[in-house]
């Protein structure tokens, strides 16, 4: 099959994800990444492993083996809905590491909301707030409705999965009083016709980091949700509720939430009597 020929079916396949009921920003992601490898291989006359292999080598060059891996499963599935399935490649080998980097702390994060609390940025620690002790992910911030706070709770349809997010009490309070008097989603736009858009989202979350002079390697969404996981467990110890709360269908991708950074297992091994 050549270039121009796959063109035509990424149109028909974004379309497909849509009927699949795939996140946006699941389709958008596909879409760039399918972009990126046709435009690699602009000059070949016919797409082939060999071409396939040749971009993977090209991206190893360019990022870490995570990075490419995640390219490459969006070009997979782009070829297996085309029937291209011979030009699937093993995905490049990871070991597989039992500690997370980067680990945002209970107290940098109170400190975040501290201090946009005292520079008056209500908006940013609400959403920071909200991503914290719900588990949300940064594309459900849509279902965070004024009526679905004053409820307590929202079911969200994501992923082929259901699964209800509870606000707590303090949450749903601060809610309502920014809210106050409009229905709706609660983060929204800044001509407020749409919902707030992710890489605002993010923006936001980098400024509140250094504000409060916290390493913002540290600081994004699903760091957010990682940290609400740690914290759930340490609490109540219940990894299958917790599993229930995050949507997964696997408690083997909820355990990966649940790992201890490098300093925490460091300080660990430190304390035993050896």
């Amino acid at each position: 099959m050549n270039i121009q020929q796959l063109k035509q079916l990424q149109s028909e396949y974004t379309l497909e994800l849509q009927r699949n009921s795939k996140a946006p920003s699941t389709i958008r992601k596909y879409s760039r990444d399918i972009k990126r490898f046709l435009e690699f291989s602009k000059s070949c006359k016919a797409i082939t492993q060999e071409t396939v292999k040749q971009y993977a080598a090209f991206l190893k060059t360019k990022y870490c083996a995570v990075t490419c891996n995640s390219y490459l499963i969006s070009i997979h599935a782009f070829f297996r809905y085309a029937g291209l399935s011979e030009l699937v490649i093993p995905l490049f080998r990871i070991q597989r590491r039992n500690f997370l980097e980067n680990e945002l702390s209970i107290s940098e994060y109170h400190r975040m909301l501290t201090v946009l609390d005292k520079m008056g940025k209500q908006e940013t620690k609400l959403l920071l707030h909200t991503l914290g002790c719900t588990g949300i992910r940064v594309g459900e911030l849509c279902f965070v409705t004024r009526q679905a706070v004053e409820r307590g709770w929202v079911e969200i349809q994501m992923k082929g999965k259901v699964r209800r997010i509870f606000f707590p009490v303090d949450l749903r309070k601060e809610l309502l009083s920014f809210n106050d008097g409009i229905d709706g989603i609660i983060f929204r736009s800044k001509d407020k016709t749409k919902p707030m858009n992710n890489s605002v989202v993010w923006r936001r979350l980098k400024a509140a980091a250094r504000l409060a002079g916290i390493d913002e390697r540290k600081v994004y969404p699903h760091n957010l949700r990682h940290m609400f996981a740690r914290v759930y467990m340490e609490a109540y110890g219940n990894i299958a509720e917790l599993a229930d709360l995050l949507g997964h269908s696997s408690l083997e991708t909820t355990r990966i939430y649940t790992r201890n950074s490098s300093a925490e297992l460091l300080r660990r091994v430190s304390d035993l009597p050896l």
